[in-house]
């Protein structure tokens, strides 16, 4: 028997440009937001399938503010999200009307779901930590500063400025120019100094960092030249995995003696020792843990974890203990965020990073390099390790790498729980990050 992947149906709110009314279609005195059905499979935050949707159904070119309402089930999606229109010249088609609150409310619906996001949205009051590209304006505040940055590096733009990712944590987007492509990112919240701290790794390691073509650390921008070579999820060549494992590694070790200046780019500290005292308070949060909800976690898999609580605090305090010291924890270092080719590696997507235990970075690293590459984990770990033998044998490594794995799955679910969900205006967006880490742990508890 074969499963089939459930259609998505995207419904989009397109403002005027007084922001208090929207676009819909009305047929038989009935009202439908813009809407359209697609087979593809993408992630929620990817935009360009949006974009492209609006302007295939009304001809408009627009930017995607944010998702409003994801109501996914194993049958179907709808999918809705907030536009900004960017042609100021466009006129609606006909059969299509400006509808304002009255409105709302007075007309019949084909689906009463289309009714109530159409009122959130009305009623929606920004906070003022609010991401700015959740703003109208910001699009093309971001593009004039993009072409502003080309011109400065001697580029010429060509075409538009392609969006491609926006949620609460960042926004990314592409232009090319006449010497290759560039990328546009901006990370706001708990992921902000990852402008900062990029420009910084790419002076000091400029072999295996991103080359950038601008920055504005305060506003949290860079412009990235396109990465050379291709994602380490896609090369089947364990050379390539053992180069930036160990590039990974030795630039970690290489940032020993550089935590106060990554502190002050705005980094967060996480040492061992407060990870340690959170362990009762996570073990304890049902509600983070999403007790019995669609992907949270099970009766079973919270029994196994507050079972765990020792062996847990165990770990912790043998990291603590060394002789690892603290550096710089990349957070989502997984096979996709580098770039290889026959002469470089590129380390990119700092935006997790901490100031903790390094081996953390690693946290999926075993079972990634098996899913791609089966038997040759324990090369690529080897040659990450080896980057510290002046810290010990290599036994002695992996005894630590061995309890680093156990108490980094932990660290991620802590980090989302009491750093980067309580500041977001959006938290249900990666509500579901701390049960997932956590179901992480559970398996390698399992395993002990």
């Amino acid at each position: 028997m074969t499963s089939t992947q459930p259609k998505t149906r995207y419904h989009v709110i397109v403002p005027d440009s007084a922001g208090q009314a929207a676009l819909v279609s009305i047929s038989n005195n009935r009202a439908d937001l813009p809407a359209w059905t697609s087979v593809e499979q993408h992630f929620w935050q990817e935009t360009t399938a949006v974009n492209a949707g609006v302007r295939r159904l009304l001809g408009l070119r627009v930017a995607t503010a944010r998702a409003c309402r994801l109501e996914w089930t194993d049958r179907r999606r709808d999918s809705y999200y907030l536009v900004e229109p960017l042609d100021d010249t466009w006129r609606p088609p006909p059969g299509t009307a400006w509808i304002d609150r009255d409105a709302v409310q007075r007309l019949h619906w084909t689906d009463s779901l289309d009714r109530d996001v159409m009122l959130e949205w009305l009623d929606d009051s920004p906070a003022p930590t609010r991401a700015p590209w959740y703003r109208p304006g910001w699009f093309a505040t971001s593009s004039c500063w993009i072409r502003e940055a080309l011109a400065g590096a001697e580029l010429t733009p060509v075409g538009e400025v392609e969006q491609l990712r926006s949620w609460e944590r960042s926004s990314i987007m592409r232009l090319a120019t006449d010497r290759g492509r560039v990328y546009f990112k901006s990370s706001g919240g708990g992921w902000r100094h990852e402008a900062a701290l990029t420009a910084y790794l790419a002076g000091r390691f400029p072999e295996v960092m991103p080359r950038l073509v601008a920055v504005d650390a305060d506003k949290g921008w860079m412009l990235l030249h396109e990465f050379e070579g291709q994602p380490l999820s896609e090369s089947g060549d364990v050379e390539h995995w053992i180069a930036a494992y160990a590039a990974h590694g030795r630039s970690q070790r290489a940032l020993v003696g550089a935590v106060p200046e990554l502190r002050q780019l705005g980094v967060p500290w996480r040492g061992l020792d407060l990870i340690g005292q959170e362990i009762p308070a996570i073990l304890a949060d049902g509600r983070r843990m999403r007790a019995g909800l669609d992907g949270g976690l099970s009766a079973d898999e919270i029994a196994t974890l507050r079972e765990a609580g020792p062996a847990l605090r165990a770990a912790c305090a043998r990291l603590a203990a060394g002789p690892i010291p603290i550096s710089l924890d990349h957070g989502d270092f997984w096979p996709g965020n580098a770039f290889v080719s026959s002469t470089r590696v590129t380390l990119f997507d700092w935006s997790d990073a901490t100031l903790s235990h390094p081996f953390f970075s690693l946290v999926m690293a075993v079972d990634e390099i098996e899913a791609e590459l089966p038997g040759v984990a324990s090369r690529v770990l080897d040659a990450y390790l080896n980057e510290w033998r002046d810290f010990g044998s290599l036994d002695q490594l992996r005894r630590v790498f061995a309890d680093a794995m156990l108490v980094a799955p932990l660290h991620q679910a802590l980090m989302y729980r009491n750093y980067y969900l309580p500041a977001m205006e959006f938290p249900a967006e990666l509500d579901r990050m701390t049960p997932h880490f956590l179901r992480w742990l559970v398996r390698r508890v399992c395993r002990l």
